[in-house]
């Protein structure tokens, strides 16, 4: 009897705090069902077809192509009692981007909040804020032309790894070298060390960035592991606990090191103003800084900046052995303006190779290293004819964003001189984003974009590339970073 009466009670409650959260809930899926989408399946949402599509490889096809074209430049789905919005035209996107209100990361990167913590990347409301004002004056022009010399050095190593490669190897995948490349030159910058991860891949700190960034980047499309109790309880969750306490311990040892030196005086001004300038802006006494806090912005300044880079890159050397005669104008273009500054590659020389920027910014329409940007709808807003509403994850498709005819005539083409001929100036001013835009555009892109130009300005005057494959063998996989499914395999060739 009392057993019974227990069972009612209980009941009772569950009822009482179903009932109303049901009724919620049902309002707000009317809501987002205004916005047109696919049918799902009850509870589940569009979870099956997502999964069918990603075993098959073909999720990123379906989110970036056959959801916009089949239901236009916003549309909805559901993963369970999730909603998704996706937006993919400029004029969709820009009054979520441009918002001082809608910066609220998706809960899809707290998957990353046990590597990079809460830093600038993950970081939200007052405590954004006040990072990104206290990081942004390490990422002045006048601070990051100090970085170059690192840049040439680490690219020096790169064209010595390549003509090994010469050797009896005709064609080889380019993406992971240019990716072991930019770890080299981000590990210095950010933290003034020489990993020599070109050089020494058995570096247990290299394997486990490497490793660490694979099974992240996996993870962000395995929705039963969005889970981190389910996660941690695999293999590969066990694993990746244990590559990011290896990760986290080299970083906190280069931190505790520069910080004794500070506390010795052992740091002069100069070394203090140039190398590396991100950690000794992070001790200064001005900001008042953890060390915690210090490591989140380090880990997140190496997380955000190494495979992002690297991909850019390979993607740009792929494009650039498609299309000889581009490659050839690029080169000539560097030719001439090395030998207005002696051979030397500086702040001053990469600012005149302008027809090289519109070849890597053509490779970043194309093909963006960082495909989608996902943000929470911390209110609601209007997104074109559509309001969307507060709790939506709403996903920014910078890829299809960037292949809109209207802006991009022919957009499957690689041309370079949509950025050379100065028509860019007419165009949507969110029709280009491939560091995102508005208040939380990516902080680095300057970093970026010097660290690609230098790289591949030496690579062309040095080598000529051929790629193996036609683009359209190729399929492009939207992880945390915009992978290849196959590799990105070229040749190279000595020039006289």
């Amino acid at each position: 009897m009392l057993l019974h009466l227990l069972l009612i009670v209980l009941v009772i409650l569950v009822t009482r705090k179903l009932i109303p959260w049901y009724l919620t809930f049902r309002a707000f899926r009317q809501k987002v069902d205004l916005i047109p989408g696919p049918n799902g399946w009850p509870i589940l949402g569009n979870v099956p077809e997502l999964i069918q599509k990603l075993k098959k490889g073909e999720m990123t096809r379906l989110l970036f192509k056959e959801y916009p074209e089949k239901y236009g430049p916003i549309f909805r789905f559901w993963t369970a009692f999730v909603p998704r919005i996706g937006l993919c035209s400029a004029r969709h996107a820009e009054p979520l981007l441009s918002s001082t209100k809608l910066i609220k990361k998706s809960i899809d990167y707290d998957l990353t909040r046990d590597w990079l913590g809460d830093g600038l990347l993950l970081s939200s409301g007052l405590k954004w804020k006040t990072r990104r004002r206290l990081l942004t004056p390490a990422f002045h022009f006048t601070i990051l032309e100090n970085f170059i010399p690192i840049f040439v050095k680490c690219t020096e190593r790169f064209v010595k790894v390549l003509e090994g490669k010469m050797v009896g190897q005709k064609f080889f995948d380019i993406y992971p070298l240019t990716s072991l490349a930019s770890l080299d030159a981000i590990c210095e910058c950010a933290m003034g060390v020489e990993v020599e991860a070109q050089c020494s891949e058995e570096s247990e700190y290299v394997k486990a960035v490497k490793r660490a960034s694979v099974i992240a980047n996996a993870r962000s499309v395995q929705p039963w592991y969005y889970s981190d109790f389910v996660f941690y309880l695999s293999a590969t969750g066990r694993e990746q606990k244990k590559l990011l306490r290896m990760l986290h311990d080299f970083t906190r040892k280069i931190i505790e090191q520069r910080r004794e030196e500070f506390r010795n005086k052992e740091v002069d001004d100069e070394t203090t103003s140039r190398k590396p300038v991100f950690l000794d802006l992070l001790l200064s006494k001005d900001l008042e800084l953890s060390d915690s806090d210090i490591q989140e912005e380090v880990d997140t300044f190496m997380f955000e900046g190494h495979d992002t880079t690297g991909a850019g890159i390979a993607w740009c050397l792929y494009e650039l052995g498609r299309h000889p005669e581009i490659q050839e104008k690029a080169f000539e273009e560097i030719q001439s303006v090395l030998a207005k500054y002696d051979g030397k590659i500086d702040s001053r020389s990469l600012s005149e190779m302008k027809y090289l920027e519109a070849c890597i910014k053509e490779t970043q329409r194309i093909r963006p290293s960082v495909p989608v940007v996902v943000r929470e709808a911390t209110e609601d807003f209007q997104s074109g004819e559509y309001v969307v509403p507060k709790g939506a994850q709403v996903s920014v498709l910078i890829m299809s964003i960037h292949m809109d005819p209207e802006f991009y005539p022919d957009p499957e083409k690689y041309n370079p001189e949509r950025f050379f001929s100065g028509e860019q100036v007419k165009r949507h001013p969110y029709s280009f984003i491939p560091f995102s835009a508005g208040p939380r555009n990516c902080i680095g892109q300057r970093f970026a974009m010097l660290e690609t130009k230098t790289t591949i300005a030496l690579f062309l005057n040095k080598f000529i590339v051929r790629s193996k494959e036609p683009i359209s063998a190729i399929k492009p996989q939207a992880e945390l970073i915009l992978k290849p499914d196959i590799g990105l395999f070229i040749e190279v060739i000595q020039r006289d």
